[in-house]
Parts: structure tokens; sequence; C-alpha cells
């Protein structure tokens, strides 16, 4: 049901078994808060990124500087440009910094042509190492990339179908066909011929390259609405999104509807024009960086543009409430693998790669739906969380 584990991520979901619903230790070892706090718990780009090179051929003692030549050699090999400034660049990057985000995806998908990744081996070194979705079907130079790793073409040959789909000038309207069924149909696609012929008829497809993911964030926000009773009163909106009270609503599942107040601990801060203060008391940069806030739940609402992360990590939050208010399980292992199971479906039909446990924000709602109150324990984690900050 999870990503697949090797022996460090099996200890590390032995491990959350053994913390209890405020916490702690059964064994009075770390507590829960620790262990959030101690990054090699988690995957890194760069920590990733260096395990992927020394498995494919890079020496155990390499430097980032080394494996930076390692890779040009592997990208020159396959006739791929390594030089451009973009690309040089981002990969340095990668290799030195820790990156919270990857803001050119295409790269990616050179590294799975470059080492020769077959199908299922590029979906795991995106997900593990970058935290990405494997391929936007939604996107058609993604869709490209998918077809030519899955029948192992070369990058030329992505290039040349990735130019003749653009240089169409396609005018594209709109399609209400959801990812999942775009995703099948081109899994079915076995020539190339087919390939170039399904691009230009559905090019529709491929201009609202969040519509599924988007919709189904939407869904759980109006869900966990109605839950809480998180709806503007007095309002003259009609459409039921634009209605939500998105500060009743955080503040309700986060367990705190009341204004930032540092003299009262016990309060996280949440309110109105508080968002900054709601990111900081966050764990991890990973699980700051694009926390469903006042702030970006407004652009979702009203249509603006939003990240594939913050879609990612909104479908997760009001989905872990909605699933948790109306479970009934008194077992809490059933109850775990039913979560994961649920919510595994839910972000494969939205074109997100699974739940993955060396990725930080999965793992806090993985800790907290095992306990016997998942929802108090999520408050309190991140009120556990908050007062050690403050304390610091």
């Amino acid at each position: 049901m999870l990503i697949s584990m090797n022996s460090k991520t099996q200890a590390i979901f032995e491990r959350l078994w053994t913390y209890d619903n405020e916490g702690y230790s059964k064994d009075g070892g770390e507590t829960v808060y620790e262990f959030f706090d101690d990054p090699n718990n988690f995957n890194s780009v760069k920590t990733g990124l260096m395990d992927f090179l020394k498995k494919h051929g890079l020496s155990k003692d390499a430097d980032s500087s080394e494996a930076l030549g390692f890779i040009r050699s592997k990208f020159r090999e396959k006739g791929i440009p390594f030089d451009e400034q973009n690309i040089r660049q981002n990969i340095r990057n990668w290799l030195n910094k820790e990156i919270k985000s990857i803001s050119n995806r295409r790269i990616i998908f050179l590294f799975c042509l470059a080492f020769e990744l077959d199908l299922p081996e590029s979906e795991e070194f995106i997900t593990k190492v970058f935290f990405e979705r494997p391929f936007n079907f939604r996107n058609a130079e993604e869709t490209i990339y998918y077809f030519c790793i899955k029948n192992k073409y070369a990058y030329s040959k992505a290039e040349e179908l990735i130019k003749e789909f653009n240089d169409q000038n396609v005018s594209c309207g709109s399609d209400d066909v959801e990812t999942v069924v775009i995703k099948k149909e081109i899994c079915s696609i076995e020539s190339l011929n087919d390939l170039s012929a399904y691009l230009l008829l559905y090019a529709d497809r491929f201009k609202d390259n969040k519509n599924t993911a988007k919709k189904c964030a939407e869904r759980y926000l109006i869900q966990a609405a109605e839950i809480t009773d998180s709806f503007k009163k007095q309002t003259k909106k009609k459409n039921r999104l634009e209605q939500i009270h998105a500060n009743k609503l955080l503040g309700t599942i986060l367990g705190y509807y009341n204004k930032y107040d540092r003299n009262e601990p016990s309060k996280a801060p949440l309110a109105d024009d508080e968002d900054e203060g709601l990111r900081s008391f966050l764990f991890t940069d990973f699980i700051k960086l694009h926390f469903p806030s006042n702030e970006n739940i407004h652009k979702l609402r009203t249509g603006k543009p939003v990240p594939y992360e913050l879609l990612r990590k909104i479908i997760i939050l009001m989905h872990f409430y909605c699933f948790c208010k109306t479970d009934q399980s008194q077992n809490n292992k059933e109850r775990f693998y039913r979560y994961v199971s649920e919510l595994n479906d839910i972000l494969f039909d939205s074109g997100f790669g699974k739940l993955y446990l060396r990725n930080s924000y999965d793992c806090l709602f993985l800790y907290c739906v095992k306990n016997n109150d998942p929802i108090k324990s999520f408050q309190h984690t991140i009120s556990l969380n908050w007062i050690n900050n403050a304390a610091e």
C-alpha cells in the first residue's frame, strides 16, 4: 500500500507505532516531535539524488562536484544537452542545496532517459527523490516523456514528438475528462503514430493540467466545511466553495479557532491575517511549504494559480479530517491500512503519487491516523511542536 520500503524506511515505519496518542514513546525514548525534527528520518533532494547516483555507478565517497561530472557524462552519452545554463545550474543546486520544490520538471525526465530507467524505476525515482507526482497526463510534454520512457525511445525521439505537438498551434478549449481516464488511454497506446494522433485529436485535454486535482481538492474542502459548519453566514456568494470560511475551517481542524496569542501557548497561531504565524510552527521546511492556509485556500477558491504540492496537501489534510470524523473503527491497524488504501486511490485518481513515509508531510498523517483518536493526536502534535518552537 505504501511505496516499497527499504530497511531504513521499514525501521521508521516500525518506530511510528511506538509513539502513543500524545507523542510519547512507549519505551521512554524520543518524542514524536523529536522524531519529526530529525532530518535523518526523511529524504531530501540532495541526499536522495546522491543515493540514487551511487546505486548507478558513482563512487561511494564521491562529493557533489564528482557527482555533477558523473551526471554530465551520462547525459552526453545519450545526446542530452547538459551545458544549457538552466539544466546545469538546477542540477548543481539539487546536489548542493536543500531544495524545497522543483521548478523545472523536464530535467527529471531527462535523468530518466539518461540513466535508461524503466517506467517503475522512473516513477520511484521521481517520487522518492523529488517528492513529485511521477507524470502529469494533463501535460502533453510529460505524456510524451512517459511514452518514450515506457517504450525505451531515446531523448531525440521525445524532443521530436514535443516539437511536432508544439508546432501544431492547436487552439485548446476545455475538457472535463478525469486524469485517470486520460492515463488509461495513454497507457493503451503502442505506436508513435497513434500517440501523435491522440495528442492532436484531444489537445483540449492538455490545457488545464490541474483540472482533476483541483476538483478533488475543492470537493474535500467543501466536505470538511460541511462537517465543521465552516460557511460564511452573511454572503451573497452562490458558489459553495466561495462560501467557505477558511479561518474557521482550518481553526477547527487544527484545534484552535482563536486569535494568535503568544501569551497562551496552548493556542496555536491562526487568524485571518496570521498565515505567517501558522507556517512558523509546522515542523520541517517541507511540511511548512504550501501548508494549507487562509491565503492559499483563498487562491484556490477564487480560481488563482496554485502549485501541485498545495493541491496534494489540501487533499491529504481535508481527507484526513473527513475520514477520521466518519470512521467508526476501534481497531487502529485496520483503520490505518484502510486509510492508506483509500487515500492512495484518491491521490492516484488525481494524478499524484502514493503516500511515502520518508515524506515528512505524509508521515505526519500516517503517525496520527494509527492512534486511538487521530484528530486529537494531530492537534496535539501540532500544539506540541508550536510550544517547543515558541520556547526556543
